[in-house]
C-alpha cells in the first residue's frame, strides 16, 4: 500500500443555473429541524434505466418506498427526466437518474442524473441535478403534485458520482467527473468536488476543486462535516488494478483540500477479479475508514469465486497519511466477499454486504470504541438474504450481489439493494430491495424483501436514500429511558421550538450549551461512551452555528480544525495566514484568558472545562491556545462572555499537523 498527499489550486468556475416548474409553495421549515427525529418508514430510490437484459429498458423515475421496516410499498413514482427534454436536442439521450440523498432536516433531496457518459460528444444532453423540496408532505400524501422541483444545469456538473449534504442540509458536496467522454482506460485524472451553498432556497456553487481520481467515485461526509471521503475505485496506472482511497477536510473552513491518499492494489497473483476498494465509508468521527475489499482469491472446482475476505481498516489521519490501522482476515470471521458498508446511526457498527456468497453479509461491531484493536466481525444469523435466485448448472446459487446498504434513522432497519451481475442478466431474477431489521434488540432478521418487474437495482453506490438520524435519535439510541433521557429532551425541544417561534438566538443557544453540558456529565457518570458523547456534542455545536449564522460579528466563527494540547490554534473560517488585522491582542504573558470581553472554553473528550489563553480576538477569528492536559478527541469549543456567542468542534490529537 502506498500513501501519497496531494494540494490542487481552485479552478475557475462559470455557474449556469436553470430553474425548471415550481410545482407547490414550501411548507416552512424550522432553522433546528435537522436535529429532531426523523422519520424511519420510508426511502427514495432511484430506478435507472441502464439496460441489463437484451431489449428490456427500465424506466427512470424516483420510486417512493413507504411502510419500512416490515411492509415495503411502492407508494409513489416520480418521472424528473419528463422536464429535462426542452433542453435536450432531438434523438439524444438526457441520461438516466442515479444518485439521491436526502437532507437531514428530512424535507429536502438531491438527484443526479447521467452515472455514466459512455456515449461520445454530441450523442447525449446536458446533465442535471434536481432539487426536490416539500420532501415531508409528498411522503404523507404519496402525491408528486405536492413536491417543488428545480433543475440546476451546471455545465462542469456532470456524470455525477456522489452526493452528501452538510450536517444542518444548507450545503452539499458533489462529485464530478466534468462534461465530456469519459476515458474508459481509467489512466486519466479528471474529477471535481464542488459546494453547493444557500440551499434550499438559493443554491450557488462554488469553484471546483479538482480531485486525483481516475474513475468516479462514490463520496462519504463526517458527522461535522469537516472531512469527506472519496472512493476511486479504478485506477490502471500501474500494472495491476488499483484503488484509492481520498481524504479532503477543511470544507468548513470555506474550501476543502486533499489532505491524504492511500492506494491499494491487486496482488499479481490473483486473477483478474472486481475492483480492490469499491465502498470504502468512514466512521462515523471522521477518523478511520472502513474499506471492504471484493478482491477473488481463487476459483473453485464449480468455477464459482473464492473471496480474499480482507476489510483494510484505515486511519486516523495524520499529518497526511492514511495508514492501515488493522485489516480484518478470514481468522476474524469475514466471509463471503465484503462488498459495500453501511455505518449504522448508532456510530458502533457497520453492515459490510458480500458480493461472492449469493447474498450474505458482515456485521462490524465496536467500530464506537474508537480502538480498532476491538472492531470484531460478527456473524449475522442467516447465510443470505434476498429474492429466491434460480440455481446454477450444479447446484449452488448464481452470483447475484448486494449492492448500496443503508441504514434507517432510527438505527434499528438497514435497506440492503440487490443486483444482478450483468453476465447472469438473461437468467429469470428478480432483482430486490431486502429490509432487515432487529439491530438494536441483537435479534437481527430479514423483515421483508421488495421486489419489482421495472426495478432495476443496479451497482450504484446511492441509488436509495433514507432520512439521516437527527441529534433525537441519536440520544434516544444512546441515553436509556428516564430522567437523564428526559432532561436532555427538554432541553433540545425548548431550543427547537425558540427557533421555531424566531425568537432572538441567545435563548436557544443557552439551552443547546446546557444540552452540551448535560452531555458531558453523563458522560462523566458512564451513562454514556466517549463517541457518544463526541457525536451528541457535535450535532449540538451544529444546532448553535445555525442559530447564530445571522450573527455579523460571531456567524463565521465555524470550525476549531485540529490541534494539540499546548499548540497554537485558529478559530474561524479561513486557514490562510496572515491573519485578518486583529481588534484586540494580547501583549501579556502569561497569556490572558480574557480580550474585549471574550473568552474561550475549550470542553474536551472526558468533559473537563478549561479557559483557553487568547492570543488575538476579532470579528471573525481568535487566535488561542490549547489548554494544557486536554483529553485528546473531539472538543466543543464555546465562544463568548457573559453568554455563549458561538461555538465550534475540534479534533485534539497528541500531535498536530503543524
Amino acid at each position: 500500500m502506498i500513501s501519497k498527499n496531494m494540494s490542487y489550486p481552485l479552478a475557475i468556475f462559470v455557474l449556469l443555473a436553470q430553474p425548471i416548474t415550481v410545482v407547490c409553495q414550501t411548507t416552512p421549515t424550522g432553522r433546528l429541524d435537522f436535529l429532531k427525529s426523523k422519520d424511519s418508514s420510508f426511502a427514495l430510490f432511484a430506478n435507472t434505466s441502464a439496460t441489463l437484459q437484451a431489449g428490456k429498458q427500465y424506466p427512470n423515475e424516483l420510486v417512493l418506498i413507504t411502510g419500512l421496516p416490515n411492509n415495503p410499498t411502492i407508494s409513489a413514482r416520480i418521472n424528473l427526466l419528463g422536464s429535462l427534454k426542452p433542453l435536450c436536442q432531438p434523438n439524444v439521450t438526457c441520461g438516466g437518474i442515479r444518485n439521491v440523498v436526502i437532507s437531514p432536516d428530512g424535507d429536502t433531496a438531491l438527484v443526479s442524473t447521467d452515472p455514466s457518459d459512455v456515449q461520445a460528444p454530441g450523442q447525449r444532453g446536458p446533465s442535471a441535478l434536481f432539487l426536490l423540496r416539500n420532501l415531508r408532505a409528498f411522503v404523507r400524501t404519496k402525491n408528486p403534485a405536492d413536491l417543488k422541483v428545480r433543475t440546476l444545469q451546471v455545465p462542469q456538473l456532470d456524470n455525477v458520482s456522489g452526493l452528501a449534504f452538510g450536517p444542518n442540509g444548507h450545503w452539499a458536496v458533489v462529485n464530478t467527473r466534468g462534461p465530456g467522454y469519459i476515458d474508459l482506460t481509467y489512466t486519466t485524472l479528471g474529477s471535481t468536488v464542488e459546494v453547493i451553498n444557500a440551499l434550499p432556497d438559493n443554491p450557488s456553487f462554488t469553484s471546483p476543486i479538482p480531485v486525483p481520481m481516475h474513475s468516479q467515485g462514490n463520496i462519504d461526509l463526517s458527522l461535522d462535516g469537516d472531512t469527506l471521503l472519496l472512493n476511486d475505485t479504478t485506477d490502471l496506472a500501474g500494472p495491476t488494478f488499483q484503488s484509492d482511497v481520498i481524504v479532503m477536510q477543511g470544507f468548513r473552513h470555506g474550501a476543502g483540500r486533499v489532505v491524504a491518499i492511500q492506494t491499494i492494489g491487486t496482488p499479481p497473483e490473483f486473477p483478474v477479479g472486481p475492483n480492490p476498494i469499491r465502498d470504502a465509508r468512514l466512521t462515523l468521527d471522521g477518523r478511520y475508514v472502513v474499506a471492504p475489499i471484493p478482491l477473488i482469491r481463487a476459483f473453485d472446482a464449480q468455477q464459482l469465486p473464492i473471496g480474499l475476505n480482507d476489510i483494510a481498516i484505515l486511519g486516523p489521519i495524520r499529518n497526511g497519511t492514511l495508514d492501515t490501522a488493522r485489516l480484518l482476515t478470514e481468522a476474524d470471521g469475514v466471509h463471503g466477499g465484503p462488498y459495500q458498508a453501511g455505518i449504522s446511526p448508532d456510530g458502533d457498527s457497520a453492515l459490510v454486504v458480500n458480493a461472492l456468497d449469493g447474498g450474505g453479509a458482515n456485521l462490524l461491531t465496536g467500530l464506537g470504541t474508537g480502538d480498532p484493536a476491538k472492531f470484531k466481525v460478527k456473524a449475522l444469523p442467516f447465510p443470505f438474504f434476498g429474492p429466491p435466485f434460480p440455481l446454477g448448472p450444479n447446484g449452488p446459487p448464481v452470483l447475484a450481489s448486494h449492492g448500496q446498504a443503508t441504514y434507517t434513522a432510527d438505527g434499528d432497519s438497514a435497506l440492503v439493494v440487490n443486483w444482478v451481475s450483468p453476465p447472469l442478466a438473461g437468467l429469470p431474477l428478480s432483482p430486490s430491495l431486502s429490509v432487515l431489521t432487529g439491530f438494536q434488540s441483537g435479534n437481527i432478521r430479514v423483515a421483508a424483501t421488495l421486489s419489482d418487474p421495472t426495478f432495476n437495482p443496479f451497482d450504484n453506490r446511492q441509488q436509495i436514500a433514507t432520512a439521516p438520524a437527527g441529534l433525537m435519535d441519536y440520544m434516544n439510541l444512546y441515553v436509556p429511558a428516564g430522567a437523564a433521557r428526559d432532561g436532555l429532551a427538554a432541553q433540545l425541544n425548548d431550543a427547537i421550538a425558540r427557533a421555531d417561534r424566531g425568537e432572538l438566538s441567545g435563548a436557544a443557544v443557552a439551552d443547546l450549551v446546557n444540552f452540551i453540558r448535560s452531555v458531558y456529565g453523563l458522560l462523566r457518570q458512564s451513562v454514556i461512551n466517549a463517541s457518544q458523547a463526541a457525536t451528541l456534542s457535535t450535532l449540538a455545536v451544529e444546532g448553535i452555528q445555525n442559530v447564530t449564522a445571522d450573527d455579523t460579528e460571531t456567524g463565521s466563527i465555524v470550525s476549531g480544525g485540529a490541534a494539540a494540547p499546548n499548540s497554537i490554534a485558529l478559530l474561524g473560517d479561513t486557514e490562510d495566514y496572515p491573519f485578518t488585522p486583529q481588534l484586540v491582542t494580547s501583549t501579556s504573558r502569561p497569556l490572558s484568558t480574557t480580550l474585549g470581553g471574550i473568552s474561550v472554553t475549550v470542553i474536551d473528550a472526558a468533559g473537563t472545562e478549561r479557559l483557553a489563553p487568547l492570543f488575538s480576538v476579532s470579528p471573525g477569528q481568535i487566535v488561542y491556545l490549547i489548554p494544557e492536559g486536554t483529553a485528546a478527541g473531539k472538543a466543543v469549543v464555546l465562544v463568548g462572555g457573559s453568554r455563549v456567542l458561538a461555538a465550534a468542534t475540534a479534533s485534539i490529537e497528541s500531535l498536530s499537523p503543524g
